[in-house]
């Protein structure tokens, strides 16, 4: 479960709108998408008309330097006053949401995780299913309450009955982990072919993985390597590193060093680092045991591969390596897919060194959630 406030992950739209007033909703689904400037509009639209949600976000941003001057001060005046104008609201779902999210994180008010959990469950109890995810959530992580797979569970159900994508996948995660619940791959799978036929690309490259390595259902590279396709086209930086792996071996396409590289260089994760270190001795062995001219071999590599193991050629770095067209065409993307949702996740599951490491590779890109998401491990 994504440990982060609302208005830092991707915000997954219900299939149902319970009562969520517009110009939040599309504040938060800007943001999703990194139109800041956009969602600062829609939030301000709102914040002049009190919504706690609204308030909230702007004092999010305030708080991270996005769009607006870094301002401490100013952010928690905004989370004080999204505090007062949800706590005026005492039967609004929305608003009870926001209470919970503020004492959560301690945003405008002291943290609280027990006090959180107790407005989650009012939110819950009028209909509004991300606030049955967000309990999910603690249960999950056992924060304000006892841990509790169990309830985890049952709520992450209610909430994707309701039409919460997010809870559909943490679905899969509990039936793939097995922590306090047996453990069953066909399930996960299930769970996570449905998200994925969504859309979530978190769930695409889950069913990939799972394709991949035949974990519950019959192995299908092929179908792998389809699933691990539409997730990097929308940027999940994880199936890049699947898709450049998949191009280095064939598996489930024709071999393509080129590719494998380019993939592999687009994953800017320690992870993606290290498999890229794999590749280059792999090429470097092959080009020795087959005679091959280094040079030649190379020239089919993208600009900024390294130069395999046995191969001394050194290409200049390029500023931007491109994955596939089909990511860099797209402007727009539903979801955030960055390696600061990687992050965030990993946080989640108090996988604090993982979670810096990626945290800080996106802050040397200059991505505003991750740069916030460093701030949380501090």
């Amino acid at each position: 479960m994504l440990a982060f406030p609302f208005y830092v992950v991707a915000v997954v739209v219900s299939a149902s709108e319970v009562r969520q007033p517009s110009a939040c909703r599309r504040g938060d689904d800007l943001y999703a998408v990194e139109r800041y400037s956009e969602a600062a509009a829609a939030w301000q639209s709102g914040a002049q008309a009190k919504l706690p949600r609204c308030l909230a976000g702007i004092g999010m941003m305030m708080d991270a330097g996005v769009v607006f001057p870094k301002d401490h001060r100013g952010g928690a005046a905004y989370h004080a006053a999204a505090y007062r104008a949800a706590f005026a609201l005492p039967d609004d779902p929305e608003a009870l949401f926001t209470l919970g999210t503020l004492y959560q994180h301690g945003r405008g008010v002291a943290a609280d995780a027990l006090t959180a959990v107790g407005y989650y469950q009012k939110a819950s109890r009028l209909g509004l299913a991300e606030a049955t995810y967000r309990l999910a959530g603690l249960y999950d992580d056992g924060l304000g309450v006892q841990r509790d797979r169990k309830m985890a569970l049952r709520l992450y159900r209610e909430a994707a009955d309701k039409g919460e994508i997010g809870a559909q996948y943490q679905l899969g995660v509990l039936a793939e982990e097995g922590d306090g619940i047996p453990r069953d791959l066909p399930s996960a799978y299930k769970s996570y072919r449905v998200a994925a036929d969504k859309g979530l690309p978190d769930a695409q490259y889950k069913v990939g993985v799972f394709l991949r390595k035949g974990l519950g259902v019959p192995q299908k590279p092929e179908e792998a390597f389809t699933w691990f396709t539409k997730a990097a086209q929308q940027g999940y930086a994880v199936a890049y590193r699947g898709l450049g792996e998949m191009y280095a071996h064939g598996e489930g396409t024709e071999q393509n060093l080129s590719l494998a590289y380019r993939w592999l260089l687009a994953d800017k994760t320690p992870a993606g680092a290290q498999a890229l270190a794999f590749l280059d001795q792999e090429v470097g062995s092959l080009a020795s045991a087959r005679g091959r001219d280094c040079g030649k071999m190379l020239k089919r590599m993208p600009a900024g591969s390294p130069a395999p193991g046995s191969c001394p050629t050194v290409f200049s770095a390029r500023k931007d390596p491109v994955s596939p067209s089909a990511v860099a065409a797209t402007p727009f993307r539903k979801w955030d897919v960055s390696i600061c949702r990687e992050g965030a996740t990993a946080h989640g599951r108090k996988r604090f060194t993982e979670a810096e490491n990626l945290f800080r590779a996106g802050a040397a890109q200059d991505r505003p959630r991750c740069v916030a998401g460093l701030g949380l491990l501090y």
